[in-house]
């Protein structure tokens, strides 16, 4: 655990030796055998344009650029001391370059911004201490603008928060100012985002999503998932997921039929049928409110299924509606499958021996339609004479590191796992992350992860090890 593997400028899919695993076994952190590193120059040379103070990209494989060189330029810069020995944090690094662009203010610098000018009073308990990166990837919020947007092609695409996005087309200007007014407490999930829109016309125009395409869907850009003009304007469509520990077991995650949002006094309830494809069925109870249990299912032989359901929902006022799906097919293969999760994390504390320090850490897994990474993180939280809680740096000469590794795929087969090693290690900080880039749009699949913190509080050592497992 004390090695360091340095990450200065390393190019996104060479930033850490890969070796390829034949089956799913634990991976094992190699040391040798790592690619020559190159030294970046700290600089962009693909620059979006500016619209509607978005950043703004002609195709999907220009934003993938804009972050991969944004990546190596940031950590070029975090490699580079300046003239007192100092080298910017991840963060410090990002805004750097976000100043190269003109009147751009992204997600990532309004965030910060809040949280260091609250950082200066500190806080009373740490349970008010929030987080500084909302979408908890500060590259990906280094793209969007103040309001978590950015264009792509004739999309608008705005996060809502780290598990949901918005889309419409970019000529819906007035649905965009509409959705930048959008509450905080709100923002939470599709259900209560839907909600708030209040207006069916509106709603039609808006895709919400959840990052990883699963089919978590209220309305479309095209309407296609609205019924007009009925009483029961939309249902939030239902999901089926396989299990990754048994894949001949999928459940119907917890699905919504929401009354339309302009008569929402009126509650909906009823029953609904899920034929798995395999000549079995259950059936369900949508209580008043529009919402239902998960439900499991066991397939008895692998192969391809293509299940169907139909919800018979009845408001209160007497109207009734049949709400038809028809779900992708499904591949029952009866092997082991990686798990691929939209957004896989878990944060831990970790204290000094007297209570006055500790160390906040992360370890995060993410494959997205817009973000594929690994990272990990570690902020540094020392309690002052006022008896606040303060994010500050360890101390001169005391180090504070995150390392992360783990088996990543490009397939959903276990093998050719490659397994990643970074780590970023750095003297009298108050947070280093530790970050692999993938390219998007490809998903990748997870085996298994882990990521090792520490911090110096004084002579003693805060450190905590932390694992996100494939099941």
């Amino acid at each position: 655990m004390k090695k360091t593997i340095q990450i200065a400028g390393l190019s996104l899919l060479t930033a850490a030796f890969i070796t390829f695993n034949t089956g799913c076994k634990k991976p094992e952190t190699v040391t040798s055998g790592r690619p020559a590193l190159h030294k970046l120059s700290g600089s962009i040379s693909f620059i979006p344009a500016m619209e509607n103070g978005m950043l703004t990209f002609a195709t999907q494989a220009d934003f993938d650029e804009y972050q991969q060189q944004l990546l190596e330029a940031a950590v070029s810069l975090m490699n580079s001391p300046d003239d007192n020995g100092e080298t910017p944090t991840f963060d410090e690094a990002l805004k750097q370059l976000e100043e190269s662009i003109p009147n751009f203010l992204s997600l990532r610098a309004k965030n910060v911004d809040q949280f260091e000018m609250e950082n200066i009073n500190g806080w009373d308990k740490e349970g008010d201490i929030p987080e500084k990166h909302k979408l908890v990837d500060p590259l990906l919020e280094s793209t969007l603008n103040e309001y978590g947007a950015v264009t792509i092609g004739d999309e608008i695409i705005m996060y809502l928060n780290k598990d949901l996005t918005a889309t419409i087309r970019k000529s819906e200007t007035s649905t965009y100012s509409h959705l930048i007014e959008m509450p905080e407490n709100v923002k939470g999930n599709g259900y209560t985002a839907a909600k708030w829109v209040g207006n069916i016309n509106t709603l039609a125009k808006i895709n919400f999503d959840v990052p990883s395409l699963s089919g978590l869907v209220i309305g479309s850009i095209n309407g296609g998932n609205v019924t007009l003009g009925q009483d029961f304007s939309y249902n939030i469509n239902p999901k089926i997921e396989i299990n990754p520990c048994n894949t001949m077991q999928v459940t119907l995650n917890r699905f919504n039929v929401i009354r339309n949002p302009n008569n929402l006094a009126v509650l909906v309830s009823g029953i609904f049928t899920i034929n798995w494809g395999d000549g079995t069925s259950d059936n369900g109870f949508i209580a008043a409110g529009g919402s239902q249990s998960s439900i499991n299912h066991t397939y008895a032989n692998p192969g391809t299924y293509h299940p169907t359901l139909i919800a018979s929902v009845t408001g209160s006022d007497g109207k009734a509606e049949v709400l038809p799906y028809n779900f992708n097919s499904l591949q029952i293969t009866g092997g082991l499958k990686c798990n691929a999760s939209t957004l896989k994390d878990k944060n831990q504390k970790k204290y000094s021996s007297n209570g006055q320090a500790y160390i906040n850490c992360r370890i995060l897994f993410r494959s997205t339609n817009m973000a594929n990474n690994i990272q990990a993180e570690t902020e540094f939280y020392q309690r002052n004479s006022s008896g606040k809680w303060k994010n500050v740096k360890t101390g001169s000469g005391k180090e504070i590191y995150a390392r992360v590794w783990g088996g990543i795929s490009f397939s959903n087969k276990c093998s050719g796992m490659n397994d990643k090693d970074l780590s970023e290690s750095k003297n009298n900080k108050s947070s280093v992350t530790a970050l692999e880039r993938y390219g998007m749009f490809t998903p990748i699949f997870m085996q298994q992860m882990n990521s090792y913190h520490y911090a110096y509080y004084g002579n003693e050592k805060i450190e905590l090890t932390l694992d996100l497992p494939n099941c």
